[in-house]
């Protein structure tokens, strides 16, 4: 037994294909009929939330990834709040598996049904379904619409108010982990995922370094908060403090005096997509409407979407909903910009808080200079 059972191992071993690394963001390519199972990505340079289509190579309307007038299955694989998966490979096996919440049904209850009407007339039937532990993991919804973009809409419109009932009912957290939608037409799906950053390099060496004064520490703990948070509104609303951080750090510079004077003004950014070095290439798309403005323009622009929405400081403005998914798309795009403001801001001020020490030990009486 042992032996035939090393001979299969070995046959299986043998039978499996080369891994194929894909871009995040990309349109992966499967035989017709595969089972879709697992995908490797190249790791993103930080943990963020993506998607991807998986289209068969006899599947020509689908090429741009954007799927065709039909009917769509929409399946959604739950989490309790702080355990979103962030995998560094797609495994459809093991996201739908893994899926969980803190919600377990009785003991003589295999699933829920939830049954809801759209805006368009259209009925709706929500199969919730369990893990082992019996609890709510898993839920599934078919619907007709004209793209993927519009079935993920219809569906997550109707399912998150489902949830934040659910949530306040039972008085538990439920998050969406990951969810998938398949085309039925074509057999093509687009999956939506978090995908796991990869390992930044330690760049000091070994030698001793000497962090930033504390007038910084509350500026890098929201940034902190930002990276850490898996809450596109949290994480906006985080970032949004650091730059209001920054500028009143520089407000409080400048009116004492010392140098160098704002240079707010040549904070901008770039003018091309290609000059974004630091940012994925599948979340260039958000910059693309900011390309070559100053940031005081950009952090104007999406003021309204981030203070006023999110954090509901002006009373009678429209507000974001974790309940709408277009409002969660919105703010996600906002926030691959706002971080990027957020952490150049930051960086510059920290490196015109050293500037300003190096010149006064070099002149201790006190005549500051400034740069041109």
């Amino acid at each position: 037994m042992a032996r035939q059972k090393r001979q299969r191992q070995r046959e299986n071993r043998r039978r499996k294909p080369e891994a194929t690394v894909h871009t995040p963001g990309a349109k992966v390519i499967a035989r017709p009929g595969a089972r879709v199972a697992t995908f490797d990505f190249v790791r993103p340079l930080e943990t963020a939330a993506t998607a991807f289509t998986v289209a068969t190579e006899t599947d020509p309307e689908t090429t741009s990834g954007e799927g065709t007038p039909g009917p769509y299955l929409v399946r959604v694989a739950l989490a309790p709040p702080g355990h979103v998966v962030a995998p560094p490979e797609v495994s459809f096996n093991k996201l739908w598996n893994g899926a969980d919440s803190l919600i377990e049904l009785r003991a003589d209850a295999q699933r829920m049904e939830i049954h809801h009407v759209a805006p368009t007339g259209q009925s709706l039937v929500f199969f919730f379904t369990t893990n082992k532990h019996r609890r709510i993991a898993k839920v599934e919804v078919t619907c007709d619409a004209d793209s993927f973009v519009h079935a993920e809409t219809i569906c997550l419109n109707a399912l998150l108010p489902m949830l934040s009932w659910l949530s306040v009912t039972f008085d538990a957290g439920v998050e969406v982990g990951a969810f998938i939608v398949h085309e039925l037409n074509t057999g093509s799906a687009k999956a939506h995922v978090v995908l796991l950053g990869r390992a930044q390099l330690y760049w000091y060496g070994s030698k001793e370094i000497m962090p930033p004064g504390p007038e910084y520490a509350d500026a890098f703990a929201a940034y902190r908060e930002g990276c850490n948070a898996t809450n596109v509104f949290y994480r906006a609303l985080s970032y949004h403090k650091v730059i209001e951080m920054v500028r009143a750090m520089r407000r409080r510079r400048i009116r004492r005096g010392k140098a160098p004077e704002d240079q707010s003004d040549a904070e901008r950014i770039p003018s091309s997509r290609e000059a974004l070095i630091d940012i994925d290439a599948w979340l260039v798309d958000s910059f693309d409407e900011y390309l070559g403005r100053e940031f005081a323009e950009v952090v104007e622009a999406l003021t309204p979407l981030i203070r006023d929405a999110v954090a509901h400081l002006t009373p009678g403005k429209n507000r974001l909903s974790a309940d709408r998914y277009e409002d969660l798309s919105a703010c996600d795009k906002a926030n691959t910009v706002l971080k990027y403001v957020a952490r150049t801001m930051l960086i510059n001020e920290v490196e015109a808080g050293y500037h300003v020490a190096e010149e006064a030990a070099d002149n201790p009486k006190g005549s500051t200079r400034t740069r041109g």
